[in-house]
């Protein structure tokens, strides 16, 4: 990597609250995956969506220091993971309301398969070069946006998360079935 493009980290107080929020959230994430009590379901998939709020918060925490550009190969890996927050919360949200679900582990997978897709959309990215990034980066985002989902339509996070959380809010109304129909 060329000295021009390496700059001093510069770490603030917001930049610290960041990390220190993120490590917080990654310590309850254990916490939930390994309770016994309660919904086991419902606590992974809240500890799930816990983790992946912590990753990106360690990725605004990069961005934010400037870090990217002593680990550019960092850079966009956050990116797919945005995709798992719909999914999680509806997932949870119908784990809680809907006592005898009966997951099925290939239904369940279907709702992630668009971190899977976009991941490989990112493949050309993730393979440039480490200074090719930096320079990407450093140049305020301008070639990212063809890969980050707020210039990509039809990749946009917004209408998946919307479209997932309208089901979550749907689930509670359907409710379990009563005992006295069965």
């Amino acid at each position: 990597m060329t000295e021009g493009i390496l700059q001093e980290p510069s770490i603030t107080l917001v930049s610290v609250l960041i990390l220190f929020g993120s490590a917080q959230g990654i310590f309850l994430s254990l916490v939930l995956f390994t309770m016994r009590t309660g919904s086991r379901t419902a606590h992974r998939f809240l500890a799930a969506l816990l983790l992946v709020f912590s990753c990106g918060l360690v990725d605004g925490f990069l961005s934010v220091t400037s870090y990217y550009l002593r680990y550019p190969s960092l850079i966009a890996v956050y990116w797919p993971l945005q995709f798992a927050y719909g999914p999680l919360v509806y997932l949870y949200v119908k784990s809680l309301t809907v006592p005898q679900w009966n997951m099925q582990r290939w239904k369940v997978s279907v709702h992630f398969l668009p971190i899977i897709l976009y991941a490989l959309y990112l493949v050309p990215f993730y393979l440039l070069d480490a200074e090719i990034k930096s320079q990407m980066w450093l140049v305020g985002h301008s070639r990212l946006r063809t890969y980050n989902t707020n210039g990509n339509p039809v990749l946009a996070i917004r209408p998946h998360a919307i479209a997932c959380l309208c089901l979550s809010c749907a689930a509670p109304s359907q409710g379990p079935p009563d005992a006295d129909q069965a």
